[in-house]
């Protein structure tokens, strides 16, 4: 049943993106369409991330951040389905989002700050450059 209702959503959402004219004439019906079947692909990550599969958790929460980018707990709940699969940087950068979008959620802002002490991420930084003496060295060998 949730999967054919999914599937009615998304050939109705092909159907207002391949006709302009028509998402223009109904824009409060595709807004509508958006947001339900945002929550219809949210629903689904979280029966994923509570069964254990977290990278169509992953996946599920992606489609519904590319419907709804302003919803804060979309953006939460795909960095804990990221943290569950070891993508720290991931989970960092969706932690953050989802407190800049609601600085008041404070399930991601004590999240955000637990993982900012253990990730960086711009990954590691590259060595200074020195003279070059050790390369010197090694290429008179």
């Amino acid at each position: 049943e949730f999967d054919n209702a999914l599937k009615f959503y998304n050939l109705a959402y092909e159907m207002f993106s391949i006709d302009k004219t028509l998402k223009e004439e109904l824009e409060d019906e595709y807004k509508t369409l958006l947001t339900k079947l945002g929550q219809l692909r949210f629903e689904r990550g979280r029966r994923m991330f509570n069964n254990t599969n977290y990278i169509r958790a992953d996946q599920e929460f992606s489609e519904a951040i590319n419907l709804l980018p302003q919803i804060a707990s979309l953006w939460f709940h795909r960095a804990e389905a990221r943290l569950h699969l070891y993508d720290l940087v991931g989970s960092y950068l969706d932690f953050e989002k989802s407190t800049k979008l609601d600085p008041t959620f404070m399930a991601a802002v004590e999240r955000f700050e637990w993982i900012k002490s253990k990730v960086n991420p711009q990954g590691p930084s590259m060595p200074k450059r020195g003279r070059g003496k050790f390369l010197a060295r090694t290429n008179r060998q």
